[in-house]
């Protein structure tokens, strides 16, 4: 991620299964890399296999923004969730 540090971005880890209202949300499959627009309500998904040429352009793109995002209406609260 030290890559994209100079990026107005912020970044989060989540493991599939531990938000589900989310993933439902947003419609999340599997291991997924999702743009927000907080300001906007908006989002989009990155398809694709996760290289870091892939990564770039996607981050790229959002930034210029060449996609068309979706509404995603409310977010669910995101929970910290502890390790055992």
């Amino acid at each position: 991620m030290k890559k994209y540090a100079t990026r107005r971005m912020e970044f989060l880890w989540a493991v599939e299964g531990d938000h589900p209202a989310l993933e439902k949300e947003l419609n999340a499959k599997g291991p997924t890399l999702i743009a927000l627009r907080m300001d906007k309500t908006e989002y989009f998904v990155m398809s694709g296999e996760f290289t870091d040429k892939n990564v770039m352009d996607f981050v790229n793109g959002v930034q210029m923004h060449k996609y068309f995002f979706l509404d995603y209406g409310k977010l669910p609260k995101i929970e910290t969730i502890k390790d055992n």
